[in-house]
């Protein structure tokens, strides 16, 4: 069978995409590497606030991207989404006489070939590809990973009453160190530099009871019980002098930045020198043709890189797409026509 759509990438803009395909009537298929929709949304801040979605003052990451899956299952999202399941290989071949794609899957939870899917157009809305956090390089970390040490806060109460020490020198570091003070009850913020990155200043927490800075300081060992994954203590080193400290802890947040790499591969490069695929801002279609992208993923002169463009650039690529599948352009107008 040949699907008239298949969309890589199911964050926020992938979802959305997936409403509008739903709106036009195109069968489609949605495919994500990772074992839950939303992106980065869900992968890095959902416990963040987004202020920029039109009509909404703000808007929790992960309420967002609930509201969108419920959105988009309007049109029988669950029975047509894939998860963890990357693409491989994107090739053109003739079917049934046909010009089509031919899109090779790998599940990601065994390394092992999917079935191919056969599709007319494709629509790219893959973000910033894989995203994954630089961990800690200590051998001991991986006991406590995903216990007592964290690289993203899933839950604020998961910090409450407790002792965390906090490592970065950006904005996630600065922010997440002034909103877990107001339940804390004590934190180190850590930073081997004099001088923060954050677009917070340091001295908006400095004079907070709660916190103490140390700069500039390294982690040099971690303390606890590896059977359990329970932290006791922290061991750091300060670059200049050299002398070190222990701080008695139960928590760990570390915030040293992303690695991302795009993990779509075809005969020809589909992403330029940067990672992205460049497209037209009137059609969102990419140099190969029925191949389009919308989101962080994509490239054009003065792109916005905001949730709220990656919908309008999911909107305009679908109705070309369905002009393309259907040889004439929609007569829809609005979803009011279609949802009662």
């Amino acid at each position: 069978m040949v699907i008239d759509l298949l969309i890589i990438g199911a964050g926020p803009v992938g979802l959305f995409a997936t409403f509008q395909a739903g709106i036009m009537g195109l069968n489609y298929r949605i495919v994500d590497s990772n074992d839950i929709v939303g992106g980065q949304c869900i992968k890095l801040y959902p416990e963040k606030y987004i202020y920029d979605i039109p009509g909404i003052s703000k808007v929790l990451a992960k309420d967002l991207i609930n509201n969108l899956y419920t959105q988009a299952n309007l049109f029988d999202l669950s029975s047509r989404l894939m998860l963890n399941m990357q693409v491989v290989s994107i090739k053109k071949k003739s079917y049934q006489g046909h010009d089509v794609f031919s899109i090779q899957l790998n599940d990601v939870t065994n390394n092992k070939k999917r079935d191919i899917i056969f599709a007319k157009t494709i629509l790219v809305t893959s973000g910033s590809g894989v995203i994954e956090h630089n961990k800690i390089t200590l051998s001991e970390a991986k006991f406590f990973e995903d216990i007592s040490l964290f690289y993203k806060v899933l839950s604020p109460m998961t910090f409450a009453n407790k002792t965390v020490a906090i490592f970065g020198g950006g904005d996630s570091a600065i922010d997440w160190t002034k909103q877990l003070s107001h339940s804390s009850s004590k934190i180190f913020l850590v930073h081997r530099r004099n001088t923060f990155t954050s677009f917070l200043s340091s001295s908006d927490i400095a004079n907070e009871s709660k916190i103490q800075i140390l700069t500039p300081y390294v982690l040099l060992n971690i303390e606890g019980s590896h059977a359990t994954g329970e932290i006791e203590s922290i061991v750091i080193q300060n670059i200049d002098d050299k002398k070190i400290m222990k701080i008695e802890c139960s928590h760990i947040l570390a915030f040293f930045g992303l690695k991302s790499k795009q993990s779509i591969s075809a005969e020809d490069s589909l992403f330029n020198h940067n990672g992205l695929l460049d497209v037209s801002n009137i059609t969102m279609e990419s140099k190969s043709n029925n191949i389009f992208a919308a989101g962080d993923c994509c490239s054009y002169i003065n792109k916005p890189r905001l949730i709220l463009s990656g919908f309008h650039e999911a909107t305009v690529a679908i109705r070309v797409i369905y002009e393309r599948v259907f040889g004439h352009k929609t007569t829809i107008k609005h979803s009011t026509d279609l949802l009662k």
